[in-house]
């Protein structure tokens, strides 16, 4: 019976003990140690000698994860295009060269991945590009990109780079002189990322885009006509990514 009350004073001192006394690098108590605690209680009579001891050293660990808020960012690219109309009769084509100005903005998944990786991206794009004075284009496009940080080609404690791939659809609507036609946009990407402290994000991609547009003049569409352009360019752009580990 006397194991007892040897059981609640442990357990009582055990609740109003500091909260980092019992750690995951805490040992469980030998044979002898704890034969001592019960001599001196059961022996001796006195529970004053028991005395208790804390880990030498304190060990926090802090897992690596690190979840996204939120991405913004902004991009420049310069293509190369060719513009093809065509009709039951015959087609013309004409090439030339634009730049393009992209706003992104997106937030980072883990969909079929390692948990808590989040290397896929689902983002929305604002796209303005500009041939000279007379033709411009103003669309948004939705895109799928894949940071492939799980295959890096360079890596330190501090960035990494690593390739990606991305997929985008959406609609435009271009301008030439006083004309303007609607357009459906299918784009691909490939490129190489630089990534510094998992926030900072410099990007350069290879692109290919595919704009089918609903040919019109004077306000009035034609049937059997198909305008379509093709292009081919270079995109540098940098991302800023917010993360929960930041506030």
């Amino acid at each position: 019976m006397r194991t007892v009350p040897l059981l609640l004073c442990i357990s009582l001192s055990s609740l109003f003990a500091a909260d980092n006394i019992w750690t995951q690098e805490t040992k469980g108590m030998n044979t002898n140690r704890s034969q001592q605690v019960i001599d001196a209680y059961l022996v001796d009579k006195n529970i004053t000698n028991i005395t208790f001891e804390d880990d030498p050293k304190v060990k926090k660990r802090k897992l690596s994860i690190i979840e996204n808020i939120l991405m913004l960012g902004v991009s420049l690219g310069v293509n190369s295009a060719e513009d093809t109309l065509s009709n039951t009769t015959g087609s013309k084509s004409s090439s030339y060269a634009n730049y393009e100005f992209k706003f992104t903005i997106g937030k980072d998944f883990t969909f079929w991945h390692e948990p808590y990786t989040q290397p896929t991206r689902l983002y929305l794009n604002i796209n303005y590009s500009s041939l000279g004075e007379e033709v411009s284009s103003l669309g948004w496009t939705i895109g799928l990109r894949e940071n492939m940080t799980y295959w890096p080609l360079y890596t330190t404690p501090t960035y990494t780079i690593y390739p990606t791939f991305s997929f985008e659809l959406g609609n435009a609507t271009m301008t030439r002189n006083s004309f303007s036609v609607n357009g459906f946009i299918l784009q691909t990407d490939i490129g190489l990322t630089y990534q510094q402290n998992h926030n900072l994000e410099y990007f350069l991609n290879f692109k290919a885009n595919k704009s089918d547009w609903n040919y019109a003049q004077a306000g009035k569409a034609f049937e059997g006509v198909v305008y379509e352009t093709l292009s081919f360019g270079l995109l540098v752009g940098l991302n800023y990514k917010f993360n929960y580990e930041d506030f």
